[in-house]
């Protein structure tokens, strides 16, 4: 058995989902085209330069964002970011399209702009710039997807089943393991058995 987990645009993987090119996917919860289980809890923060006047706060109000310039990023969560910010009434400057988040940390860094992302896709915040959640807070639950758990792969049926009751040391290993991935990709995953 081989297990191949590929990264690529959160649209890109719904496609192989949907088209059944990998088994499993990691998707944003609820979406109801996909059996979903789970996995880890989010929330979008703001990413700002350290000495900036917001990274005094402890969370920033979203409105707050307007008139600043503005990392806009085009991975991940980027596509849920702009609704966000209209749902909150805030108009930032937005000055650059990214999709890698180095970039994007590299620029707020420099003080250049600020940022919004899922917190769960950032790194440790490098010097000089600060992570803090937003007002109201921007939850988001990301899940383990498939089409059919019924037709899963007797792997795939392993590393779906994530951290249930009395399960044994290979689907901890797997459990863990996807944590470990959700956490590093987000989203942007697809694993095909």
């Amino acid at each position: 058995m081989q297990v191949r987990i590929e990264e690529e645009s959160d649209e890109v993987v719904d496609q192989w989902l949907l088209q059944k090119r990998v088994e499993l996917g990691f998707v944003i919860v609820p979406d109801e085209r996909f059996e979903v289980l789970p996995v880890v809890q989010d929330e979008f923060v703001a990413i700002l330069p350290a000495k900036h006047s917001l990274a005094k706060l402890k969370a920033v109000p979203i409105s707050a964002l307007t008139g600043l310039d503005f990392v806009l990023s085009e991975a991940g969560g980027g596509p849920v970011i702009v609704p966000i910010l209209q749902k909150n009434d805030a108009r930032p400057n937005v000055l650059y399209h990214l999709t890698q988040i180095v970039s994007i940390l590299e620029f707020v860094q420099r003080g250049l702009a600020v940022s919004v992302a899922a917190r769960l896709a950032l790194p440790d915040a490098p010097k000089g710039v600060v992570y803090r959640p937003l007002l109201p807070a921007q939850p988001r639950t990301v899940g383990l997807a498939c089409m059919d758990a019924a037709k899963l792969s007797p792997l795939a049926r392993v590393l779906g089943r994530g951290q249930s009751a009395g399960q044994g040391a290979l689907e901890s290993f797997f459990a863990t393991y996807l944590i470990a991935a959700c956490v590093c990709f987000i989203r942007g995953t697809g694993i095909l058995m």
